[in-house]
C-alpha cells in the first residue's frame, strides 16, 4: 500500500507540474472579462470543531463546522483591474487595430453546508449569497471600439459535492456549482455601432441576468493537515442557452493551498 501511494504521489507531481506550466501560459494571455467564476469551496468537513482554510494568490476560503452535520464559511476573491494581452485579440472585434483590455473583479461570499460522510465516500451540499464588484473596459489604439462598465454583481448559488478520501494524504472529488447572477450598473458607456454582442448586453439599461453551471474535479495531496489542492473547473453559461450574452472565462486551473485544523483534538 506505501509503495502505492508513493507512485500516486510521484504522478501527481508530474501532472501538476504539467498543470501550473500550462496554466502560466494561459494566465499570461489571458483576456479581460465581465464574469470570472470565483473558486469553489470544497471544504469535506467530516466532524464538529473542523476549520477549513484554503489560500491563493488572488482569493481566501475559510469555514468551520459546528456540528457533525453543518458548517457555515465565508470566501473571497479578488483580480486587479490591469490591462489584459490576450494570444488571439478579442473575438468579435476583428479588423479593429489594437485592442486593450482591461478589468478588474471581486466578490464576497458567505454560506452553509450539510454534509454526510462514510468510511470512503463524502457528500456535501453548499448554499450561499454573495456581493462582488466589476470593472470592465475594452478600446482599440484608434477609437472605433469602445465601452467602459462598472457594475455591482449579486449572486445567489447551490454546490453539492461527492468525494473520494482514499486517505488522509489524498482526496480526489468532483462538484458542480449552480450560479445565479444578478448585475446592476453603475454606468456604461461605449461606440454602440460597434459593439460586440456581449457588450450590447450591459449597455443602456440598468441591470442583467445569468445563470451558470461551474462542473468541476479537485484533487488534494499532502499530510493531514496541510495539502497542494488542484481544481480544474469549466464554466457554462445556460442563460437562454447562449454563450455570447456576457464575455466570460470557460475555463478555470487553480492551485492552492488547504489547511485542515481539529479544533476539538486533544480535548476528547
Amino acid at each position: 500500500m506505501k509503495s502505492i501511494i508513493i507512485s500516486l504521489l510521484l504522478f501527481y507531481k508530474n501532472i501538476a507540474m504539467f498543470f501550473f506550466l500550462l496554466s502560466v501560459l494561459l494566465l499570461t494571455g489571458c483576456s479581460a472579462y465581465q464574469y470570472i467564476s470565483s473558486p469553489q469551496y470544497i471544504p469535506l468537513n467530516k466532524k464538529k470543531g473542523e476549520l477549513k482554510l484554503a489560500i491563493s494568490s488572488n482569493s481566501y476560503q475559510i469555514g468551520y463546522a459546528f456540528s457533525d452535520k453543518f458548517s457555515v464559511f465565508h470566501t473571497g476573491y479578488d483580480r486587479a483591474f490591469i490591462e489584459r494581452s490576450p494570444f488571439l485579440g478579442s473575438l468579435g472585434k476583428e479588423n479593429m487595430g489594437n485592442v486593450n483590455d482591461k478589468d478588474g473583479q471581486s466578490e464576497f461570499n458567505l454560506g452553509a453546508s450539510y454534509f454526510k460522510k462514510s468510511e470512503k465516500f463524502h457528500y456535501e451540499v453548499l448554499a450561499g449569497v454573495g456581493y462582488g464588484k466589476l470593472h470592465y473596459q475594452s478600446e482599440n489604439g484608434f477609437g472605433y471600439y469602445s465601452f467602459d462598465l462598472k457594475a455591482t454583481k449579486y449572486n445567489f448559488f447551490i454546490q453539492p459535492d461527492l468525494c473520494i478520501l482514499l486517505n488522509e494524504n489524498i482526496e480526489l472529488g468532483a462538484f458542480a456549482k449552480l450560479i445565479f447572477l444578478d448585475y446592476f450598473y453603475h454606468s456604461n458607456s461605449g461606440n454602440g455601432l460597434y459593439l460586440s454582442s456581449w457588450d450590447k448586453s450591459f449597455y443602456g439599461g440598468k441591470s442583467s441576468v445569468f445563470y451558470f453551471i461551474e462542473p468541476g474535479f479537485i484533487a488534494r495531496f499532502g499530510s493531514e493537515n496541510v495539502k497542494f489542492q488542484t481544481q480544474v473547473s469549466p464554466a457554462f453559461n445556460i442563460t437562454n442557452f447562449g454563450d455570447k450574452s456576457i464575455d466570460y472565462r470557460k475555463f478555470n486551473l487553480r492551485f492552492s493551498l488547504f489547511l485542515s485544523l481539529d479544533l476539538f483534538k486533544g480535548d476528547n
